[in-house]
């Protein structure tokens, strides 16, 4: 692939070398550059990766959701001279509830990875997702979604993936799998 992450702060120059965070952005990065002349939200900035690679692909503007204040993802897009990012220091629970007319073409979900918590994130992030928009999803495939038992899971990304997509399966134009990224399209 021809992109890469840029690279401006010391947090990016100590994670440039690990290769599994570079090719998750560049996945990232290849599924919303699919999209023209959008605005974005993203659910989980942390580290930032997903902040430059959306910010990179196009978006218009860049609204991140993330209550941890040691978060990476807004002094990423600031030392890449992005300003038209917003974070928003909060849980997507009181975003979702404060934010109830906005709409974006592309919503990344990455943030907390409890079943409750995904399942309220990517029904609401349909609701607010534009006709022809992407909603993308991380950590889907992550081996903690599954524990050895076969029946207990740390994480609840998957099953709430596919109960959306069950649930959604009649709006849903298409789905599809880039490396981490998944995604359905309205």
């Amino acid at each position: 692939m021809s992109w890469a992450i840029p690279v401006k702060t010391e947090h990016m120059r100590s994670q440039e070398k690990h290769a599994p965070s570079m090719r998750y952005a560049e996945d990232i990065y290849a599924v919303a550059s699919t999209l023209k002349d959008y605005h974005a939200l993203e659910i989980g900035g942390a580290w930032g990766f997903s902040t430059l690679a959306i910010l990179e692909a196009g978006a218009k503007s860049l609204q991140t959701v993330d209550p941890n204040i040691m978060a990476e993802c807004h002094r990423e897009a600031e030392a890449s001279g992005y300003s038209n990012h917003v974070w928003n220091v909060v849980r997507s629970d009181k975003f979702w509830q404060e934010n109830t007319d906005v709409e974006f073409g592309l919503i990344y979900v990455d943030g907390s990875h409890l079943y409750n918590d995904v399942v309220n994130d990517l029904y609401e992030a349909w609701k607010r997702l534009m006709p022809s928009g992407l909603l993308m999803i991380d950590d889907w495939e992550h081996k903690n979604n599954i524990k050895a038992d076969g029946i207990t899971s740390e994480y609840g990304v998957s099953l709430a993936c596919f109960e959306f997509w069950k649930d959604h399966v009649d709006q849903v134009v298409d789905v599809g799998i880039h490396g981490r990224a998944l995604w359905f399209k309205k």
